[in-house]
């Protein structure tokens, strides 16, 4: 998919999400900010698996292909997903905040040696 293509999408599956969200009883600003970070993870056929809250917050996410474990270090290494769940998390605390978004090489690693041995 062309970085084009993505412009095109990410805006059409925005407006969708948005419109969705609307109708929760979630803040203006959040529905942005989900449907943004959520938009950005469906363009790399991303998916968010689970989330879990103890001292840090863990989302486990499943990339089906290389291409989206790749594109998923792009977004954590390029800063953006810790921008978006800091302003998430600046919107429920109503605090400004500075979100850390990690994924170490063991892991990265990991992954990636599992989608490339499953894929012969």
């Amino acid at each position: 998919m062309t970085e084009a293509d993505r412009m095109l999408h990410r805006n059409r599956v925005c407006r969708e999400l948005e419109k969705a969200l609307n109708e929760c009883t979630v803040s203006e600003p959040m529905i942005f900010l989900v449907a943004k970070i959520l938009t950005e993870f469906k363009l790399w056929d991303i998916d968010v698996e689970n989330i879990e809250l103890a001292n840090s917050i863990k989302v486990c996410c499943r990339c089906r292909t290389v291409e989206a474990l790749y594109g998923l270090k792009q977004l954590i290494d390029s800063g953006e997903v810790a921008n978006h769940f800091g302003h998430i998390m600046s919107c429920l605390i109503r605090e400004q905040v500075t979100a850390f978004v990690t994924m170490s090489e063991e892991d990265f690693n990991k992954c990636l040696n599992s989608l490339t041995d499953a894929a012969g």
